[in-house]
């Protein structure tokens, strides 16, 4: 199990919750045949008692291939439906007797989408729609919808059809009047699955060249583990009509490409139309309803706080959380926690096993904090700031998220931040470029630059020092 799959207790005590929900339901999965899909139906049929479980999707191909690895004789409560939630009959006749609808099933291939808008729309729009209706007529307890980061503050076809999906389901809470409850968790990418940069590097990597879009350019990722806990852990807290997002890793592009196929050529083509250089998955104008928990967030509907007074709602999240600050962003760019190459090398060598029953070799290092190498720094050097004691914590905020930023240049071998045990009021910075040339690129940066601004008068004695690194 990789590091980050491992449950606290706090995640522990919900999936334990979760199981008075699933076991004894009938669950209806939509895009079933999909990487989320065969990962929730493994779980729910191995760790859980659920009555019935039904995969739909329009996939026959992908039915017939799944029905071995699940096969009758051991899971005689599993069924197959063929449908498409375009189609609303159907949906109605496979609702029938069902509790917990997960809604997996979306179109999601940005480029094709841009071009094939209306296609978009039939599904992840008028098939919300029609998911919406058919559970509330058949009396359904439960739908979950997945989303995507891409659905907040969205620039291609694909997320703004999430952001309208999760807006509807949002929205069904009011129209089921409490019968039926709708919430929506987004996340990012799924390392690994079909569509994932994963399996498209590993073709490139035969050829010997990969092609990257912008080396600046960063993703959130959780495995598909952590998805299908997230899932389910939801499940256990919900009041209805919350978008949930997990609190997960990033990683730069140009950092997977090195711990994939380290030794290949690499090719700048630009970034696509629909693509951002960053992701994000809780947007600044939603930060007024948003609220903190342990291991995740939720974004609440604009009734929530009225519906807790009226005792329609349990109010849980707001026993167990916090509000984030106004303006707060949940950004890709800006994460405080990263994957490594280290980590991204573990995930490819597990999901070559696992999808491509295949051993691969890699070359050993990379994991250091977040991606590089200290073999290849060419300047390196230490700058110790002092600074006044009333200014501390506004000084470690800004130089958060300049730390961040500056992990992300090109020319960043490696940037830490650290404070003095004996002197709380010094900071040690240490940075490694692969170049002095870098090093200026560095300090005309506008977040050099915004930083010293923010932090400028809050700074006594600075001192700086060239070093070596040695490994």
């Amino acid at each position: 199990m990789f590091r980050t799959e491992i449950p606290t207790a706090y995640q522990t005590e919900l999936l334990e919750k979760s199981k008075e929900i699933y076991n004894g339901a009938n669950i209806l999965i939509t895009g079933g045949t999909g990487s989320f899909g065969k990962a929730f139906l493994k779980r729910l049929l191995t760790e859980y008692k659920p009555n019935r479980v039904v995969v739909f999707s329009r996939d026959e191909l992908k039915q017939s291939e799944m029905m071995p690895m699940f096969p009758a004789s051991k899971y005689p409560n599993l069924r197959f439906f063929l449908g498409d939630v375009r189609d609303r009959d159907r949906l109605m006749e496979a609702f029938r007797g069902i509790d917990i609808v997960v809604h997996a099933a979306a179109l999601k291939q940005v480029p094709a989408l841009e071009y094939n808008p209306q296609e978009a729309i039939k599904t992840n729009v008028n098939g919300a729609l029609n998911i919406i209706h058919a559970a509330i007529e058949r009396g359904v307890k439960y739908v979950c919808a997945l989303s995507t980061d891409k659905a907040a503050t969205p620039i291609n076809l694909y997320g703004a059809t999430k952001l309208c999906s999760d807006k509807l389901f949002v929205a069904g809470n009011k129209l089921s009047g409490g019968s039926t409850k709708f919430f929506v968790v987004r996340y990012g990418n799924v390392f690994g699955s079909r569509g994932s940069i994963v399996p498209v590097f590993h073709k490139m990597k035969a050829k010997g060249e990969l092609t990257i879009t912008d080396p600046r350019m960063t993703r959130f990722t959780i495995t598909l583990h952590q998805a299908v806990n997230f899932v389910l852990t939801c499940m256990s807290i919900t009041d209805g009509g919350e978008v949930y997002v997990p609190k997960i890793p990033s990683y730069r592009i140009d950092c997977i490409a090195t711990a994939m196929a380290e030794e290949c050529k690499v090719t700048l083509i630009g970034i696509r139309p629909g693509e951002k250089i960053h992701e994000v998955m809780v947007p600044e104008d939603d930060s007024y309803r948003t609220w903190e928990l342990e291991d995740r967030y939720s974004i609440e509907p604009e009734w929530a706080e009225d519906g807790v007074a009226q005792g329609s709602r349990s109010g849980w999240i707001q026993k167990a959380g916090k509000k984030v600050p106004l303006g707060f962003t949940y950004d890709s760019g800006i994460n405080t926690e990263w994957v490594s190459v280290g980590d991204l090398k573990h995930l490819y060598k597990r999901w070559a096993v696992e999808v491509l029953d295949l051993e691969v070799e890699l070359p050993v290092g990379g994991d250091d904090d977040f991606g590089t190498n200290l073999d290849i720094a060419g300047v390196c050097r230490t700058v110790t700031y002092g600074v006044a004691s009333t200014s501390i914590a506004d000084f470690t905020k800004a130089t958060i998220l300049f730390v961040t930023a500056s992990r992300l240049e090109a020319g960043c071998v490696r940037f830490d931040i650290m404070q003095d045990l004996e002197d709380e009021c010094k900071f040690i910075i240490y940075e490694s470029y692969k170049c002095a040339a870098d090093v200026e690129t560095h300090e005309a940066t506008d977040h050099y630059k915004a930083w010293m601004t923010a932090v400028g008068s809050m700074l006594g004695a600075t001192t700086v020092k060239a070093m070596k690194a040695i490994m």
